[in-house]
């Protein structure tokens, strides 16, 4: 147990399968409203910003790869 004084050691970062999982499991959630006839927004879902977001994710991981080789 740590103290209050202690830092806790990194955790572990998401992976870029894991932001692509993420993205897909949003776009299947989102499809899966719409099919009642639901629209994305009446529930607070904010599916293209979301996605715009795990883009920039996906773009930072690419430019990391391009920079480490």
């Amino acid at each position: 147990m740590l103290s209050d004084r202690e830092i806790a050691p990194p955790q572990r970062l998401l992976t870029r399968a894991m932001v692509i999982k993420m993205g897909d499991e949003l776009i299947r959630l989102c499809d899966y409203i719409e099919s009642y006839g639901l629209v994305d927004y009446e529930y607070g879902v904010w599916e293209d910003r979301i996605e715009e977001a795990l883009e920039e994710c996906l773009d930072m991981f690419d430019s990391r790869r391009a920079v480490s080789k």
